[in-house]
Order: structure tokens, then sequence, then C-alpha cells
């Protein structure tokens, strides 16, 4: 027998559940018992009900039916099961139909009993759901990422602007004489460079001495 709903297709002689696209779900054991009882049933249908038709041995109670109510919801994306009055049933009309020769006529009965607009949007989230796409997720990745663009470019201004031609680290000052400092000595730290001055960075000592500056007293 198969079990028409506006959300899905229960082949009872396959044992399979297509969503409203056509597509197999992971329905299966008694996820599946449950859809195919409420379906072959179509009344309201109390725990005791479901526990005899499931698995009397297991004792099904309402903690395992839940669960089993999620599993079907994430599967098809719809909830198809609605409880009332300590009751279960399905929620909307269900077919019982003979048998379905293909695919596409699968595809084509689901398709007749949904509105394209609500259709569309279903696909849509399907779609956003199979590919594991999070607009929230994707939004806060796009601001860290902006983020981090906005800092390399503040570093990469900081760097060049404070650098200038700062490619060695001998510093060549002018205060009256010229005079220039390398890292061991003990002037290096506070001595700054201001090449409108006419200061400036050297390679090597040899550059310095050459461009006639000399060395510092407190050197090393």
């Amino acid at each position: 027998m198969i079990y028409k709903h506006r959300y899905f297709i229960l082949n009872d002689d396959s044992r399979e559940v297509v969503d409203e696209f056509g597509r197999q779900t992971a329905i299966t054991g008694n996820t599946y018992l449950l859809l195919f009882f409420l379906c072959k049933e179509g009344t309201f249908t109390t725990v005791t009900d479901l526990n005899d038709f499931i698995d009397r041995e297991a004792d099904i109670n309402e903690e395992n039916i839940r669960q089993y109510r999620y599993k079907i919801k994430l599967a098809l994306g719809h909830d198809v099961i609605i409880y009332k009055n300590q009751r279960y049933s399905i929620d909307g009309e269900v077919k019982k139909l003979e048998k379905i020769e293909s695919k596409t006529e699968i595809k084509e009965n689901l398709a007749s009993d949904i509105p394209q607009k609500q259709a569309t949007e279903n696909h849509i989230t399907v779609l956003i759901r199979s590919l594991g796409y999070n607009l929230t997720m994707k939004l806060k990745n796009t601001k860290i990422l902006l983020f981090l663009i906005i800092l390399l470019a503040v570093f990469g201004i900081y760097y060049y602007s404070n650098s200038g031609s700062q490619k060695c680290d001998i510093k060549g000052n002018i205060s009256g004489d010229k005079i220039y400092h390398l890292p061991n000595c003990l002037s290096y730290t506070k001595t700054t460079i201001d090449e409108s001055k006419g200061e400036r960075w050297f390679c090597s000592e040899k550059e310095a001495i050459e461009a006639g500056w000399r060395k510092a007293k407190n050197c090393d």
C-alpha cells in the first residue's frame, strides 16, 4: 500500500519514505513504524496503541514518540505529526494508493498537492540545509574577514609610514654634528630619525662614514 501526504509518500511494500521532492529519506526502524501506523489508522491514536503496534516489549513511551517525531521532522522539513489530548495523528490528509510506477510519478503526485510558491520556499529551505549553509554564520565570518583585512591594512600603513626608508638599523642623527648610532650604543633607543632634517638610516658603518657621519662615543 502507498500512503500519500502533501509532504511525503510512504511505500509500505518497500518500507521507504520519500520527501516532497521525491528524494528518499532516512526514516527507518521505529520511526518508520510510527509514521506508517499513523498513516494506516488515519485517526488520533494513543501511546498505548502505538506501543502495541511498534514493540510491546520495548515499552514505547511519550519520550520515545517525541524522538521519533523529531527525526521525521528533520527528514521531511515539516512537522507532519500533531499531538492533541494525549493522542497523535498525521497533520493533513493521507491518501491511499495501490502503487506508483516511477520516481517521476512520485514527484508529480507530491507536486500536485503543494502550491507553487510554497514548493519554491520549501525547496530553498532544503537546499540551504543540504549545503550546510548558515546565513548567520556566513555574516559572522564575513565580519571577521573584514576586520582582519582592516587590521592588516592599518598595520601596513603604520609600518610603511613609520619605517620610511628604514631598511637598515644604523641611525644617522644630526645634533650639531653628524653622528651615527649602532644598536649597541647607549643612545640608540632614545635617538629618533627625522628625515626632513637630513637624518637617515644606514646599512653599514662604512656607508655612514663615507657619507660624513662619525660614530657615537657611547657605543661599545
